[in-house]
């Protein structure tokens, strides 16, 4: 094994136990009373298709992933240090980021987040590396995401919508809003578990009216901002561990890895449906992580079974 490869096997096993440590104190202080619905008699989701990758390429360990507007799939293959694409039939299409790269600079270390924007232009938390790198639609390396001059120092999540980019930093533990361009238009947040405050959290979307969602992992809840980040309320449900999250003009959609499920909420947190088992085959989810709402489709990416489900809404 080389240096690298036993740099990245430390790290990954060291992030693998503060996750699911954190699950696990959630889980066991909080002392949840967890109902699985059988998701399969729901009848406004249908499991329409299972991306898995072929034999050549198959997925390990996918953690997030970004849909176009064409149905294209972006699947971040995080052990394999790649990101994958897949068309909207699930066939493999190629692979980028990978130690296969003839740009040096185009290998990833660990790829966790990532996002598109409308020109079809491609935002990727690059964690090993403490960078957000950003690729072409063909997955050519295009350069590294700058802001005022200099890269963030240690960013876990990126999310587009409406012309902007929203981050969030590990270094100082605040949800960050960019221009495109890099400048900075919105910071919010600290340390901490009072309203306004994150410990960890794992993902960010934004709703239709401009207020901003963030599960806050750490704290077992979500947090809801407005526009200008100022604190409006927050939530808890019956998740134990609440991690990626997509939203629609309805719902919020709460990926919940340590009870492997996904929670559906109205925008104001109360539940509404439990997605566990996705047909009648009883096909389960197995540590889902991230998630996004497409094309009406959900889109959820399933890390203890190396798969990606895609689910017809209503």
């Amino acid at each position: 094994m080389s240096n690298k490869e036993k740099r990245s096997y430390v790290i990954l096993s060291i992030i693998s136990v503060i996750v699911l440590g954190i699950g696990y104190f959630l889980f066991m202080s909080k002392g949840f009373a967890i109902e699985i619905l059988n998701f399969g008699k729901e009848e406004n989701f249908k499991l329409e298709l299972i991306v898995k990758g072929n034999k050549e390429t198959p997925l390990s360990s996918p953690l997030d992933l970004t849909v176009t507007n064409g149905g294209n799939l972006y699947v971040t293959d995080s052990d394999n240090n790649r990101i994958q694409v897949f068309n909207k039939k699930g066939e493999f299409l190629f692979h980028f980021g990978g130690e296969d790269s003839e740009d040096v600079e185009a290998i990833l270390n660990y790829p966790v987040s990532i996002a598109v924007d409308n020109d079809e232009i491609f935002y990727i938390v690059d964690l090993i590396n403490q960078r957000i790198a950003v690729f072409s639609k063909e997955g050519q390396f295009l350069k590294n995401f700058y802001v005022e001059n200099r890269m963030l120092i240690d960013p876990t999540i990126v999310t587009y919508s409406e012309g902007f980019l929203y981050f969030f930093d590990k270094f100082d533990h605040q949800i960050k809003k960019f221009t495109l361009n890099g400048n900075l238009v919105l910071s919010f947040g600290t340390q901490g578990n009072g309203d306004g405050q994150f410990q960890y959290p794992f993902d960010i979307a934004v709703l239709p009216e401009g207020n901003i969602i963030v599960s806050d992992t750490g704290n077992g809840r979500i947090q809801v901002f407005n526009e200008q980040g100022i604190f409006q309320y927050s939530f808890k449900g019956s998740f134990g561990m609440p991690s990626g999250i997509a939203v629609d003009h309805e719902n919020i959609y709460i990926t919940d890895p340590i009870n492997s499920r996904v929670v559906v909420t109205t925008h104001e947190g109360k539940e509404k449906k439990i997605i566990s088992k996705l047909n009648k085959k009883n096909i389960q989810l197995n540590f889902p992580e991230g998630l996004e709402v497409a094309n009406n489709r959900l889109y959820i990416v399933d890390k203890g079974s190396n798969q990606t489900f895609i689910l017809k809404l209503k």
